[in-house]
């Protein structure tokens, strides 16, 4: 124990500075994932922000040449690897994936050496833990491996070690201002990703405040840093990228914020996040846990809050909370068993630790099955450079599709967000919208028709991506000018729910 009362794990002996079994565990996770994730594309967002970054460095202007609806980090975390892959003449796509392992084992390495610093892991801490936290980092993610959210996470878990060390902080032991300093630029990258993940920095930079009873606490270097990369952060949106503040964003106010539960499936979600939940409060009702299962469990709430407030439910928006909570249950679950916890409670914990794997491991990050194959496969042999287009209101119709069959996006959209959501909106809320807010999503539709009319006369492409059965197609189908432009096309391929057309020689 402290001299706070607060447990931690046993440190009466040292620590080596890295443990064999851990390091060769960490090892064949990370070549088992890549062997999992070759079955699969990097995820419809990091293909088009791939595309978006190519453009940038042809010449065009972010949020005017080429329209992104996040704000400009996301395309500054990917622009290095990006920018790499073009010097060297690799794949963009094996560049940011190459960038992702390296940050997760990185942040594996920082975490431990923060953890180990504090005297939170000595050698009875078990050589598992870390291997079964670079499961989290890089099997679970599935399809969402390399999105934002996941990279984010990564990054976070060195803010979490260095929180759990502040609990057991102590005049014989200080936290290194470098220390600070590092975990501090890892974790705000989170927070520079999406603004409203700040609550899980701050709930467990409170809980840490709470027992130590100190309010000096949430003044941690680490805290500050954060704080001024936010800033500094805003201060060049505003110089360098004034459209997206005056442009874009209100563009996404109206038409994209509004729309809740745009899976339909947020229920089977927010179960899958109980899940570790339940696990650590069941741990901890029995046993004393560590810094780092708290701390972790504190962040889970933090991002489940941020994200329930957006309200989206995509499920790699959930990853961060479904991440830390494992982390929390994972770490929780060490603990006991080394505590040596009586047979009769050991046995249910590991029982519900096995239904979790396994459910959370097959949810949708691994179900989704990706591009088919049979239609990338016709427009190879149709066109081996096609200029592409789409007419549907969803990313995915058009990437990775695009890049997997060499095409050339011919729109400055990733997709027809505009048209679709506003007709969304018109269509399902009618009656709770004011005049103002109707007459707007009306007007943008309005417009958006022949802006979309243009760039497919312009553009003239090769081949054309068409939505099955959506109501923004169907508007669409209505258009007499759509029509004739269409006779120009015969039916390629066909999926599920994609139309693929290809132009009449």
């Amino acid at each position: 124990m402290t001299s706070a009362g607060i447990q931690t794990f046993d440190r009466q002996a040292p620590a080596r500075r890295f443990n064999p079994l851990a390091v060769c565990g960490v090892a064949a996770v990370a070549l088992l994932s890549i062997v999992l994730n070759l079955r699969v594309n990097l995820v419809t967002d990091v293909s088009w922000l791939i595309t978006v970054i190519e453009r940038m460095l042809e010449g065009q202007s972010l949020y005017g040449e080429v329209v992104e609806t996040n704000p400009p980090f996301t395309i500054w975390l990917y622009y290095p690897a990006v920018t790499f892959a073009k010097a060297v003449g690799i794949a963009p796509e094996t560049a940011i994936l190459v960038f992702t392992y390296g940050v997760g084992l990185a942040s594996l390495g920082i975490s431990h050496f923060i953890l180990q610093r504090g005297g939170l892991v000595d050698r009875q801490t078990g050589w598992w833990l870390w291997p079964a936290i670079a499961v989290i980092f890089f099997v679970l993610p599935g399809y969402a491996i390399a999105q934002r959210e996941h990279i984010g996470l990564m990054l976070f878990l060195p803010l979490l070690s260095l929180q759990a060390w502040r609990l057991v902080e102590n005049p014989q032991n200080p936290v290194p201002a470098a220390v600070a300093l590092i975990a501090g630029l890892a974790g705000s990258v989170i927070v520079l990703i999406k603004p409203h993940w700040a609550l899980a920095v701050l709930l467990p930079a409170l809980y840490v405040a709470w027992k130590r009873r100190s309010l000096r606490q949430i003044f941690r270097l680490e805290y500050w840093v954060i704080g001024l990369m936010a800033v500094g952060y805003l201060a060049s949106v505003l110089v360098v990228y004034p459209e997206f503040l005056s442009t874009t964003y209100p563009m996404l106010k109206l038409l994209y914020l509004p729309i809740r539960n745009a899976s339909g499936q947020w229920p089977f979600f927010l179960a899958k996040c109980a899940l570790p939940v339940f696990l650590w409060v069941l741990l901890r009702s029995r046993n004393k846990v560590p810094e780092l299962a708290d701390i972790a469990a504190a962040a889970g709430l933090g991002f489940l809050i941020a994200m329930v407030y957006l309200g989206k439910g995509w499920i790699y928006h959930l990853y961060p909370a479904i991440a830390a909570f494992l982390i929390a249950s994972i770490v929780a679950f060490e603990a006991a068993l080394r505590s040596g916890a009586p047979r009769g409670t050991l046995y249910p914990m590991a029982s519900v630790w096995a239904v979790l794997v396994l459910v959370l491991l097959g949810n949708d990050f691994h179900a989704y099955r990706g591009i088919d194959r049979d239609l990338v496969s016709a427009v190879h042999d149709h066109h081996p450079n096609p200029r592409v287009a789409g007419v549907g209101g969803d990313i995915a119709l058009g990437f990775p599709f695009t890049r997997l069959v060499n095409g050339d996006w011919q729109s400055v959209y990733n997709c027809d967000w505009i048209g679709a959501h506003a007709l969304y909106r018109l269509q399902t809320e009618r009656g709770r919208l004011g005049d103002g807010e109707r007459q707007r999503l009306e007007k943008h539709l309005a417009d958006y028709v022949p802006i979309k009319m243009a760039e497919l006369r312009s553009g003239n492409p090769d081949v054309i991506l068409e939505l099955k059965s959506s109501s923004w197609n169907g508007l669409m189908r209505s258009n007499p000018a759509f029509n004739a432009f269409m006779s120009r096309y015969d039916l390629l391929a066909e999926s599920e729910t994609t139309l693929v057309w290809k132009r009449i020689e």
